[in-house]
């Protein structure tokens, strides 16, 4: 081997080494009669530093899935941090790692689903962060309580939240009773926290049909719905409104 070609490898292993925190590869980098203390500590508290943000950003598994903690020891030694990854990506890279490495049992997938809904949504309001912003602004200025009078104004325009997505439970762990599983559940945020929801048949169509057509007025939405006349998407509108999951001008 090459000079060169040694010195490559080298400061391969010490990459792999820094990224996974394994002491064994920093070693392999040093000449002889080095000491590898100092940056096996350096690596060990950044990897406690992993450790301690994924333990808080998976605080809600930790109810579902006993033990969590071991499991994330066990998926940071092998699974190298990308660059400039952030928690949700890490985290997400770790339900993938989980899924894969241990046999879940229904209700702890109900907690993946749920975390993986949050890593969904955190990722849509980073790509589409206007959207995120004004309809996080127009919620905050809204009063549900006005909700009728914005509605029957023609120059009101209803806009769906962006920030949501769909998810399924299959048992009913996060249902607290109110549903007999599986069934599908609307996850979404709203004024800074991620909340749920469920919905009959009904009620998702209008969702997805506001989905297609919105933003837009009652008048306009109502002419185009194949599932409802304009009083029942007034009153399906109330409900979303107090839910956080619709906006309204004026309103």
């Amino acid at each position: 081997m090459s000079g060169k070609e040694d010195y490559r490898a080298r400061l391969t292993h010490l990459v792999r080494g820094m990224l996974t925190g394994d002491g064994r590869e920093i070693v392999r980098t040093l000449v002889a009669g080095s000491r590898s203390e100092s940056i096996k500590m350096f690596i060990e508290g950044n990897q406690e530093k992993r450790f301690g943000k994924l333990q808080a950003h998976l605080e809600f598994m930790a109810q579902g899935i006993e033990g969590i903690e071991r499991y994330v020891r066990s998926y940071i030694l092998c699974q190298p941090l990308s660059p400039y990854a952030t928690v949700f990506v890490d985290a997400e890279r770790f339900l993938v790692w989980l899924e894969r490495t241990v046999m879940l049992l229904p209700e702890q997938q109900d907690f993946v689903a749920y975390q993986r809904a949050q890593h969904r949504i955190a990722a849509k309001a980073r790509h589409n962060r206007r959207d995120y912003v004004q309809f996080d602004k127009l919620s905050r200025r809204m009063d549900p309580l006005n909700i009728g009078f914005a509605l029957d104004d023609e120059d009101s325009w209803i806009h769906l939240n962006p920030m949501h997505v769909w998810t399924r439970f299959h048992t009913d762990v996060l249902l607290d009773g109110e549903a007999v599983p599986p069934v599908d559940v609307l996850c979404y945020a709203a004024l800074e926290e991620l909340r749920t929801t469920m919905l009959d048949s009904f009620g998702t169509q209008l969702v997805r049909e506001l989905s297609m057509y919105g933003p837009c007025t009652l008048s306009q939405w109502s002419a185009l719905s194949r599932a409802a006349g304009r009083d029942e998407i007034f009153e399906f509108c109330t409900s979303l409104a107090e839910l956080r999951l619709i906006a309204v001008d004026g309103a």
